[in-house]
This record gives C-alpha cells, sequence and structure tokens, in this order.
C-alpha cells in the first residue's frame, strides 16, 4: 500500500475538521461560564450584613446577585436604592490590600466600609493597576445594575 496525495488531502482535511470542532466547543464552553463581577463581589463582601437586612435576603442571595450576575431583580432594586458605589484600593506594607467601598443612597445618607483584602481576593483589573501605579490607589467605580 503506497501513499498518495489524496491520502495527505484527507490528513489534511480530517485535522482541519477536528480544529474547527475544538475551537467550535472551546467558544461555546467560554460563552456559556457564568460571568463574575468581581467588583461586585467586593461591594458585596462589604456591605453584606446591613444590604441582608435592608433588602431582606440572604448573605448567599446577595452574592450570587451581585457577585455572579444572578437574580436581576434584586440587582434592579440595590441599583434603585444604592446608585453608584466607588471604590479605592491600596496596597499595603503586609501584602494585603485595603479596599475603601463609599456609597451614597437614594436618601443622600453616605456609608464607608473598608475591608483588608488577601491579594488573590482583588479584582484583577485592580491587581494590574496597583502593580503598574506603586503606590497611587486605584479607583473604580460600581453600579449593581450595570
Amino acid at each position: 500500500m503506497s501513499w498518495t496525495e489524496d491520502d495527505d488531502l484527507k490528513i489534511l482535511l480530517c485535522a482541519a475538521l477536528v480544529g474547527a470542532a475544538a475551537l467550535w466547543w472551546a467558544r461555546r464552553r467560554w460563552v456559556a461560564r457564568p460571568r463574575v463581577d468581581e467588583l461586585g463581589r467586593v461591594v458585596a463582601q462589604a456591605y453584606e450584613s446591613e444590604w441582608t437586612d435592608r433588602f431582606g435576603v440572604t448573605a448567599e442571595a446577595l452574592h450570587a446577585a451581585l457577585a455572579e450576575n444572578g437574580d436581576s431583580v434584586l440587582r434592579e432594586r440595590i441599583d434603585r436604592a444604592i446608585g453608584a458605589v466607588d471604590l479605592a484600593f491600596e496596597s499595603g506594607a503586609d501584602g494585603a490590600v485595603a479596599a475603601t467601598v463609599v456609597v451614597d443612597d437614594e436618601g443622600g445618607a453616605r456609608s464607608t466600609a473598608r475591608l483588608s483584602l488577601p491579594w488573590e481576593d482583588v479584582p484583577q483589573g485592580v491587581r494590574a493597576d496597583l502593580l503598574r501605579n506603586g503606590a497611587s490607589p486605584a479607583l473604580r467605580s460600581w453600579r449593581a445594575a450595570a
């Protein structure tokens, strides 16, 4: 049995089909993966006890809505009541990152929460800014219904 150009073409065609199928499968998995709102996760952590009481939900429901883009109705309720949230992240000498979360609610009341986050819990984009800018704080604005 000898090898022909037709055999080369068949192998090339099979390899192209397998490659295309692998890319299609990988893209479907990437698109279907749950979206994580990293800033929402920090906000939920900062205001967990206050907002679970205020909105009458469990901590799990709050985190699912804000960090995992779950319950859109709850996200809308929070967005109407809270509006924009400002966050500032600063690197500490101990490797932790200090996060300051400031909320001005619809009634004009301002509240501030402070967290100390381990490096791995800091949102990816914020980590990049902190590495790039050194001692300067990384500033972000966040909305529940964004």
